[in-house]
């Protein structure tokens, strides 16, 4: 049982406290007081309830005393046990040891690391089991750092990382008490490691598409304008664009920055192919709330799109909003979506009230430097390397090649460039394309300059390209630039017709 008695700060009145106590023979356990809270907490034995009363009673009468009641548990009792589901909680063993080196305290894993049992430990020299350990009082806690050793314990190796402990005497100069230890060995490392990446991303914002500098291009940065203005709006959206340009991520973070408004806990996103909606389950859309998102709208049964159609049409009409808001994802281009001989026509157009398109990796070569720089940094950390750079030849190479299959072919020559060849330097050889489009001529720099060396490989691709492609038509439709823009590129370089009719006058 524990009382916590309120009371003015007296000299004496915590005798008088305990003096009641021993007419009824009882034995205290535990007492504590608290200046500062005006606070007398005492912890003994279970009474009779009518003893307890009657006690109670006695306390109040006592001058000073303002009031007592039963409480669960005494601060330090609180402390404690907050403290030990702390350490258990901790991933790695703790020990605690005294001035002169011996163990006051272990928890089960450390206990485990050192492969003894407590009763062995505790009050034991550390040195014992722990070779070539040394505990020096530290002179000040100014200047205290955590000391970190490499040790070798029941056949693991393990680090050690120990910090000096101190308490303020009276005077309220630190004093040196002794000294909590740390062992982190790799395996315990290795598995904190493995679910720091299987969790979850719980924060996927659109901003965080800005850092890196993984949205400098024109493209993605109107793609992600497009984004910040409808994930607030209710009505169905159309997302598409070819495969691997990162369609799902981006509806991912628009749904998070959509569900940080809202005040309903309850609202999910759910991922639907084709083959998975049926009436039954745009019947539960009804009853959710949330986004629902369904994959290739194209392949869907036509039962599936008539059901469709009375969902939207019935969410449109209605007053107040219910059920979930329709996403519908596909590579297929809104022209090529609505000449689909399978969609409806109807559902097209309700569909296709928004629709945002994710641009490809081809139109973004200013988010390469970036977006290697993060994906290097993720397959070196999986991989537990040290995070190569990545070379200005190699740089190039990667800004002038297509990436026909976007950002899932970005990482794995990424992936390869790091796992395969695992050096300081990523070069130009070490970046592997199945589709070789810059050839096998070696990237050196012109003249030290980036500049100068992009447009050499720029003009040596477009007299590649020029004749399967003799039109500026023709070959911006291929390189997926505007006709201006590659008239310009064309003329700059001397290519095409108008630079082979000078070649020509010249020579007459």
């Amino acid at each position: 049982m524990r009382l916590e008695i309120q009371c003015k700060s007296r000299i004496g009145i915590a005798r008088e406290v305990l003096d009641l106590f021993i007419p009824y023979g009882i034995d205290i356990k535990i007492i504590e007081v608290d200046v500062d809270q005006r606070l007398m907490h005492i912890a003994f034995p279970d009474i009779s309830f009518d003893q307890l009363q009657t006690l109670l009673a006695t306390i109040r009468r006592i001058d000073g005393v303002e009031d007592v009641k039963t409480v669960m548990f005494t601060p330090s009792e609180r402390e404690k046990n907050a403290l030990s589901t702390l350490l258990k909680a901790l991933p790695d063993g703790v020990i605690s040891v005294d001035i002169q080196g011996n163990v006051t305290m272990a928890t089960e894993i450390a206990l485990q690391d050192l492969g003894v049992d407590q009763d062995q430990l505790l009050n034991q020299p550390l040195s014992k089991f722990i070779k070539g350990v040394r505990f020096h009082p530290p002179v000040s806690s100014n200047s205290t750092q955590i000391q970190s050793k490499r040790i070798r314990v029941n056949s693991q190796n393990m680090l050690l990382e120990m910090l000096p402990i101190f308490v303020p005497d009276q005077d309220g100069q630190s004093i040196p008490a002794g000294f909590v230890i740390n062992l982190k060995s790799e395996a315990r490392l290795d598995q904190q490691t493995a679910s720091l990446r299987r969790a979850p991303n719980t924060e996927l914002h659109l901003s965080d598409y800005l850092i890196h500098n993984i949205a400098l291009s024109d493209a993605m940065q109107l793609c992600l304008k497009r984004a910040e203005a409808m994930f607030a709006l209710d009505m169905p959206m159309y997302v598409f664009g070819s495969v691997g340009v990162g369609k799902e991520d981006l509806i991912n973070a628009m749904y998070q920055n959509w569900w940080a408004t809202q005040n309903n806990m309850d609202s999910k996103i759910v991922w639907r192919t084709s083959s998975d909606v049926t009436e039954k389950t745009i019947e539960k859309m009804r009853a959710s709330s949330g986004w629902c998102v369904i994959q290739s709208p194209e392949s869907l049964s036509e039962a599936s799109q008539r059901s469709l159609i009375r969902y939207l049409k019935a969410q449109s009409q209605s007053n107040s909003n219910f059920g979930m808001r329709l996403v519908t994802v596909s590579h297929l281009s809104l022209n090529e979506l609505r000449q689909s001989s399978v969609l409806l026509e109807e559902l097209f157009y309700l569909i296709s009230a928004l629709t945002l398109r994710v641009p490809s990796l081809s139109e973004r070569k200013e988010d390469i430097a970036g977006l290697a720089d993060l994906y290097v940094q993720d397959v070196a950390e999986r991989l537990k390397l040290s995070k190569p750079k990545l070379s200005k030849g190699a740089s190039i190479k990667m800004q002038l090649y297509s990436w026909p299959g976007n950002l899932n072919e970005f990482r794995n020559v990424c992936l390869q460039a790091v796992a395969l060849n695992q050096t300081q330097m990523i070069g130009v050889g070490d970046l592997k394309y199945d589709n070789e489009e810059t050839g096998t001529e070696s990237v050196e720099l012109i003249d030290d300059s980036l500049d100068k060396t992009m447009k050499h490989w720029e003009a040596k691709l477009l007299k590649d390209l020029y004749p399967n492609y003799p039109s500026s038509r023709l070959l911006a439709k291929k390189v997926g630039l505007s006709h201006s823009a590659v008239a310009n590129k064309l003329r700059e370089y001397g290519i095409g017709h108008a630079a082979l009719t000078r070649k020509k006058v010249k020579n007459v």
